[in-house]
């Protein structure tokens, strides 16, 4: 059976956001595509969004009338992720950047209605109550914690289609990564590849061909890596795998494989 899908905010009321009358600090305020300050708080409308659930945000891009570039909006995400944006401040980090990047594209030709232009083969542009699947895929399950078959074929199907990025944009290491909590599962892995390690450290190893490997327990910091190659244990948790996982190998990785 299907999980459960959102239904999409069938319209801009349905945010319920304050239309504000005093304008005179433009600061508190964004602007729309023709330099109009648009009457509602940053705070207020950045409140209401999810960056990873469209039925969230897209009621204020059609009242903004600016397209939806889905490949965009992941790397505002991304970028928002790297420079350490809280999960608190990742709506006002993403949605800011990517205004910006659309005032310095020019993007005051195209409407909301030419996002369908720039959509991937995965997202159903016609269908708004569909989710947001890659890369985060925040689905609704009567067990949050529990990740289906179906929902494991569906991440590992759409990362191994990428093409992949072995090198970074900026300032990423990019690495091959292992993700468990399991130490046995790590150091099997290791003892399978033990002929090719040219150097190994407690959870990492470098095999001939230069390729290195990172054990990634819960704890463990992702902060300026990008994944190439992953290895996600199946008993992961939810919220790491969606919130730390994921955003780390969107673009970068094209090899997912489950454990």
């Amino acid at each position: 059976m299907s999980p459960a899908r959102e239904p999409y905010a069938q319209s801009f009321e349905t945010l319920k956001l304050i239309k504000q009358t005093d304008l005179s600090n433009e600061k508190l305020f964004y602007k729309d595509k023709k330099g109009n300050i648009f009457p509602y708080l940053k705070t207020d409308i950045c409140s209401k969004i999810d960056v990873f659930k469209p039925c969230t945000f897209f009621p204020i891009f059609q009242e903004l009338d600016i397209p939806f570039l889905e490949r965009e909006w992941l790397r505002r995400i991304e970028r928002s992720i790297e420079i350490g944006a809280s999960e608190e401040k990742l709506a006002s980090a993403t949605f800011g950047r990517y205004l910006a990047w659309c005032k310095l594209h020019d993007i005051k030709g195209n409407t909301f209605k030419d996002s369908n232009k720039f959509f991937s083969d995965w997202y159903d542009y016609q269908n708004f109550h569909y989710i947001y699947d890659p890369p985060h895929w925040r689905i609704s399950y009567e067990n949050e914690n529990l990740i289906t078959k179906e929902e494991m074929d569906k991440i590992s199907n759409y990362f191994n289609k990428q093409e992949g990025r072995a090198y970074p944009i900026s300032n990423q290491a990019v690495v091959c990564g292992y993700v468990t909590e399991d130490e046995d599962k790590w150091n099997n892995f290791v003892k399978e590849n033990m002929k090719d390690i040219i150097r190994k450290g407690k959870d990492s190893f470098i095999l001939k061909d230069r390729e290195a490997w990172h054990r990634i327990p819960l704890s463990s910091s992702v902060r300026g890596y990008r994944y190439y190659k992953i290895k996600v244990d199946k008993n992961i948790n939810r919220k790491f795998l969606e919130q730390i996982i994921l955003p780390c190998c969107n673009i970068y990785c094209c090899d997912f494989e489950w454990i």
